[in-house]
């Protein structure tokens, strides 16, 4: 989003005359009514005017993203869309030579408004003018079209006409009109477009692992919230630790903790997923005597491994499952190529270590799905993940604005993570969803996700072995303003999201969340 809005002058007003042309008309993988997408439909448009045509061609399917390649006499264009039953978002645009990631998916369109409705996008406004309407080409009348306009900031204009199950039939840009050849093009009207299997029905759990990220409520009765989550399927925990934390001064440790964690967690028949991180999310915490050192450096990977050694001899009685090496990590390295090769190095060499004193221990590294994976940095996500017992995902399903997806998308997304890593089991140490209004969510959008996460881990039962729902509550407004500041985010969104992000609420005299029962239901006719 930002480095579309910072691009300027010459291409951004070639971005406003075509992606939102196409991207707006772009649904039907999950059953949109307007664009019927599927690898080798084209829609050829004419301009009498111009005496030429343009073309809009779906090249490709992949991840659950249509590659569209849009064709003109002046260059070409290639748009990563992917649809959500009545909403489209773009992830990357190819211009000719250049490219330009989102950073995740932005929002382009939704089918659902009505005839005066406006909407407020990265590229622009865009303004439905006429819905339900009869609309024609120099071949055909169409009925219950869609009519739209874009203005961007500079005024400038365009206009779109959409027929039910077809697609775009008229365009018009600086009062250049063109309508669909229905002769030239090739649509099939009858494709059921990005498929996943048929769920039919609650697998049993096997040797799947339901984790939750146990937090207090306002009592601060930590047992009583570890009961709360086991009563809900919880087995596993995952802890979250950072190195400059627990490293306070070069071989000085503060990790008493560690201590109760080996007492505690045994005794309450609970296991332990281990993070200690030297990045989390785009802060980079390693101890301040090593913070301006490639991760890479021989002293960074020598204090790391004596850390680990310090750690797991204070918790010789705890079942730890996998130890984490890093969390979010994609938002700090970027697409950096040299940073990303200095933590691969640093990654390798602390995993082959920890499998050495701990031959039991999986060790995985996590990344962000929507950003990392959706974004520019996948490429360095598959090359690291080479190193990797299994694929640690973040996931948290939401546009680059903060606003949540449909939970219908829980799906597709597990089918895109199987697809690219197919002999990795995955664990999703993190995945969430808010309630906030604020977001487009509420505590049945909320409920209605936990229910499609469980559908989705059946249908990829073989490969997904451990889902941790966070949080089991609310986060308290302290525990907000610590994260905020650690994350120098001041954003009334991201505190509504984090605010509303647990299964049950932080005051104990509200009724629960639909999401816990949604949980403890779920869970519970599978076997947990």
């Amino acid at each position: 989003m930002l480095l579309l809005r910072n691009f300027r002058p010459i291409l951004l007003v070639v971005v406003i005359n075509f992606v939102c042309s196409f991207s707006a008309a772009s649904a039907e993988g999950l059953n949109s009514q307007y664009f019927p997408l599927a690898v080798g439909n084209k829609w050829v448009l004419h301009s009498e005017a111009l005496n030429t045509d343009i073309s809009f061609e779906v090249v490709e399917l992949k991840d659950g993203i249509y590659q569209v390649r849009f064709n003109n006499p002046w260059t070409t264009w290639e748009y990563s869309l992917f649809p959500i039953n009545d909403k489209t978002y773009i992830q990357n645009l190819h211009i000719g030579e250049f490219d330009y990631s989102m950073g995740g998916l932005a929002l382009y369109y939704d089918f659902t408004a009505t005839s005066g409705t406006s909407l407020d996008l990265v590229m622009g406004t865009l303004t439905i003018t006429n819905d339900n309407h009869s609309c024609a080409t120099t071949s055909k009348t169409y009925t219950g079209c869609l009519t739209l306009d874009l203005v961007d900031a500079g005024g400038f204009q365009q206009s779109w006409t959409f027929a039910p199950g077809f697609g775009i039939v008229n365009y018009s840009m600086a009062g250049f009109p063109f309508a669909l050849d229905e002769a030239k093009s090739t649509v099939d009207t009858n494709t059921s477009g990005n498929d996943i299997p048929t769920w039919t029905g609650p697998v049993q759990k096997g040797n799947r692992v339901l984790a939750i990220d146990v937090n207090t409520n306002d009592s601060n009765d930590y047992n009583s919230a570890i009961v709360k989550a086991q009563e809900a399927g919880m087995q596993d925990i995952g802890l979250h630790f950072s190195w400059n934390v627990l490293e306070t001064e070069p071989n000085q440790y503060q990790i008493d903790i560690f201590d109760i964690i080996n007492f505690y967690y045994p005794s309450v028949g609970v296991n332990l997923h281990l993070t200690i991180a030297p990045i989390h999310h785009a802060m980079n915490l390693l101890p301040a005597d090593l913070k301006d050192l490639p991760f890479d450096h021989p002293e960074v990977i020598a204090r790391y491994k004596k850390l680990l050694d310090v750690l797991f001899a204070r918790i010789p009685d705890v079942n730890l499952k996998t130890l984490v090496v890093g969390s979010e990590i994609d938002a700090h390295m970027g697409i950096d190529p040299i940073k990303w090769a200095q933590y691969e190095n640093f990654y390798q060499q602390v995993s082959d270590y920890a499998r050495s004193i701990r031959s039991e221990l999986k060790i995985a590294t996590e990344f962000t799905f929507m950003q990392g994976f959706y974004g520019a940095a996948r490429p360095f996500l598959i090359s690291i993940n080479a190193h990797s017992d299994v694929i640690g995902i973040s996931y948290y399903p939401k546009d680059i604005e903060g606003m949540v997806l449909d939970p219908e998308v829980v799906p597709y997304h597990v089918k895109a993570m199987v697809e690219a890593f197919p002999v990795k089991d995955l664990y999703f140490y993190q995945l969430g969803f808010p309630s906030s209004s604020l977001l487009q969510s509420s505590e049945p959008i909320q409920a209605e996700f936990i229910r499609k996460t469980f559908q989705a881990w059946d249908l990829y039962a073989d490969q997904v072995k451990l889902v941790d729902f966070t949080f089991l509550h609310n986060l308290s407004d302290q525990e907000i303003d610590v994260i905020t500041d650690e994350f120098d985010i001041d954003s009334v969104l991201f505190t509504e999201f984090l605010n509303s992000l647990g299964l049950l609420k932080y005051d104990s005299s509200l009724p629960d969340k639909e999401a816990y029962s949604a949980v403890q239901e779920e869970g519970h006719i599978r076997g947990w």
